[in-house]
């Protein structure tokens, strides 16, 4: 990853029965509520600390990779959850 700041991004999701869900059209949009501000400190080639800016508050999130989309359209969110 040359520049985690135009790859890797981070969601607010809703939990919906169940299921983790986002709005598709909310990607690679700019100005959304739902993405949280992230910075990066790179620590050497190749490493990066990511600090979030502010505090995440209870709910479920999702980091992506905006560039690992396939043909299918399909993207691979890594979620997890705050209580």
């Amino acid at each position: 990853m040359s520049d985690p700041t135009m790859t890797l991004k981070l969601y607010r999701l809703d939990s919906k029965k169940g299921k983790r869900e986002a709005p598709m059209g909310q990607y690679g949009s700019t100005g959304n509520d739902d993405e949280i501000d992230l910075k990066f400190k790179k620590l050497k080639d190749g490493m990066y600390e990511i600090v979030v800016s502010g505090r995440l508050n209870e709910g479920e999130y999702g980091f992506i990779n905006m560039t690992a989309m396939g043909q299918s359209g399909k993207l691979t969110v890594y979620a997890f959850g705050i209580d």
